[in-house]
């Protein structure tokens, strides 16, 4: 994820924002973010990242308010959204299985579930 992480473009989250952040999701979603999930919401806001394949970083206006954006309980089914990779697919974190997968909102189809966001992005064709 280094690899991945050095390809973007992003202003550094001040600490109440951070605080701020945590506490919405937790509110929202049940689960207090750690590790890999919390270093990808750090970035979230302003990331950029323009390589190929494609992927957008899922804001967190976006996030907290993801049933109204796209349509989708996403809190119900116990996924935090994280990125858009385009074609109705977004890269989630599981938090009940604390696993990373991709979701597809037409289908609601799950695929892809590993506990290293650096394995399901090397397998989508991100060098990380």
């Amino acid at each position: 994820m280094l690899k991945l992480l050095k390809q973007l473009q992003a202003e550094p989250m001040p600490a109440e924002k951070i605080a701020s952040m945590l506490k919405m999701i937790e509110e929202r979603y049940g689960f207090q973010p750690t590790g890999d999930v919390l270093r990808i919401l750090e970035l979230g806001g302003t990331a950029v990242y323009s390589g190929k394949p494609p992927l957008r970083f899922i804001g967190l206006e976006e996030i907290i308010h993801a049933e109204a954006y796209l349509h989708v309980d996403f809190a119900g089914r116990s996924l935090l959204p994280l990125f858009d990779l385009h074609e109705n697919d977004f890269i989630c974190y599981q938090f009940t299985d604390h696993r990373f997968c991709v979701f597809n909102i037409i289908d609601y189809s799950l695929f892809g579930q590993n506990s290293s966001i650096q394995e399901l992005l090397k397998k989508l064709g991100f060098t990380v």
